[in-house]
């Protein structure tokens, strides 16, 4: 049974789904526009400040309305409500790497489109965005094949992609201070968005005292 599926029994609880949702939609919107304003100079459509804001309220949202569900009911739902809170944070805050990046992209000028790590940086952007319409599906329906599959290809796609990218970065004497900076900020933050989505599937996968663990800790 979905998760989704599972809090529309409740009020309070349908309302807390509804605003995870939009929380979702917003962080779609943030990214794409964020990333195809720093990567491609496109021109910024979404205000990102008052979208970062708008996340934030939908967080205070979600917790006050499961405090008092849980007020109501102590031992109803205890679970499915923890993950939620948690999965709201982690949501709040892939808005906050989405506004570092635009911060990023205002401060500093915009790498030339022909520089060498550029093409790196875009595949990711790419496959992020992919990521996170698995994860928020995996999510919803839930799905732990879509949500595994996430977590298992991270450490390929992104994690370790950014290390070898940062070492490149950083013994690269062609390169200005201004320019690797913004190399090594990005791919921060990239990673640090996928880090979020991932601790996202784990909830899928995972009982709650697990969250956010991609390892099997079997023995704990």
């Amino acid at each position: 049974m979905s998760i989704f599926d599972f809090f529309t029994k409740e009020s309070l609880l349908n309302q807390v789904i509804g605003e995870i949702d939009q929380m979702f939609e917003k962080n779609k919107k943030m990214f794409k526009a964020v990333t195809d304003f720093l990567l491609e100079n496109k021109k910024m459509e979404l205000d990102i400040s008052q979208e970062d804001k708008e996340l934030n309220i939908f967080e205070i949202s979600i917790r006050k309305k499961i405090f008092e569900h849980l007020s109501i009911n102590p031992s109803k739902d205890l679970a499915f409500s923890l993950i939620i809170i948690d999965v709201a944070r982690d949501t709040e805050r892939i808005g906050d790497f989405c506004k570092n990046l635009y911060k990023l992209a205002i401060h500093f000028q915009t790498l030339p489109s022909d520089n060498k790590y550029w093409a790196e940086i875009n595949e990711m952007k790419n496959y992020i965005g992919s990521l996170i319409d698995e994860v928020y599906t995996a999510f919803k329906k839930p799905d732990k094949e879509l949500a595994n599959k996430a977590i298992g290809n991270y450490r390929e796609k992104i994690n370790q992609r950014v290390i070898e990218l940062q070492n490149k970065v950083a013994a690269d004497d062609s390169l200005s201070s201004q320019e690797a900076l913004v190399l090594a900020l990005t791919s921060r933050f990239l990673r640090r968005i996928t880090a979020h989505l991932i601790n996202i599937a784990t909830s899928v996968v995972n009982e709650f005292p697990k969250m956010r663990y991609t390892k099997n800790y079997n023995d704990v």
